[in-house]
C-alpha cells in the first residue's frame, strides 16, 4: 500500500530492492510539495497541508516463477477491497447527508406551522 502527499492510496506490486528507492522517491515529493505549501500558505491560507507519504508492505516473500503475476494479482485484489471498502464509505455518508437535508426541512416546516 503506498499513499503519497496528496494522501491518494494504491496497491502496488514493488519488488524488495526497489521498496528503498520508491520511499525515498515519495519524501522526495513530500518535501517538495511542503516547500511549495510554505510559500502558497502566505498567499492562500485555505492551502491544504500535504499529507506525509507511506509505504506498508502487506504481504512479502512472494516467490516462483511467476511471483511478478501472483504479486500483480494480490494487489489488484487489495485495491479492488479497498474501492469497495470507499464506495461503500461514500454510499454511507451520502444517506446521512440526505438524511439531515431532509430533517432539516421538517424542522423548517415545524416552524411555519407555529
Amino acid at each position: 500500500m503506498v499513499r503519497d502527499h496528496y494522501g491518494q492510496i494504491s496497491f502496488e506490486a514493488i519488488q524488495s530492492r526497489e521498496l528503498k528507492k520508491r520511499q525515498e522517491d515519495l519524501i522526495a515529493s513530500y518535501k517538495d510539495a511542503c516547500r511549495s505549501y510554505k510559500s502558497a500558505k502566505k498567499e492562500d491560507a485555505s492551502e491544504e497541508k500535504p499529507r506525509k507519504p507511506a509505504v506498508r508492505v502487506l504481504q512479502k516473500n512472494i516467490r516462483g516463477k511467476d511471483a511478478k503475476d501472483k504479486a500483480a494479482s494480490i494487489a489488484a485484489k487489495w485495491q479492488e477491497k479497498y474501492d469497495e471498502k470507499m464506495a461503500k464509505k461514500q454510499e454511507k455518508e451520502e444517506r446521512k447527508g440526505s438524511e439531515e437535508s431532509k430533517n432539516a426541512g421538517e424542522a423548517d416546516e415545524g416552524h411555519k406551522k407555529g
